[in-house]
């Protein structure tokens, strides 16, 4: 429960799962296990998905974001990387996103 709020509250900073283990103060295959049993997926796809969340919240309260500043808001180190796990969650490109929704 403190890595999820941690999580979604730090989710904007560069943050890894060896730093959320060492905030958590546990290790990193405890942290990665727990996450597996209570959420079914790994500190990492928690993240993204936490990220992915967030970046749709922010394109639709302001449509015209530059996704530079998307990226940087949700802790993307670029677009590329927005991009990529945007696709992976949603199916669709940032863009596409907008126009749909």
């Amino acid at each position: 429960a403190e890595a999820v709020r941690y999580v979604q509250v730090n989710f904007g900073e560069s943050l890894g799962v060896e730093q959320l283990a060492e905030v958590c103060g546990k290790s990193r295959r405890w942290l990665e296990q727990a996450f597996r049993h209570e959420l079914q997926r790994s500190p990492s796809e928690y993240l993204l998905e936490t990220r992915v969340d967030a970046a749709k919240t922010l394109l639709v309260e302001d449509p015209d974001i530059p996704l530079g500043h998307l990226a940087k808001e949700t802790g993307f180190s670029g677009t590329r990387q927005l991009n990529r796990a945007f696709q992976q969650q949603t199916g669709k490109a940032v863009r596409d996103f907008l126009r749909r929704s």
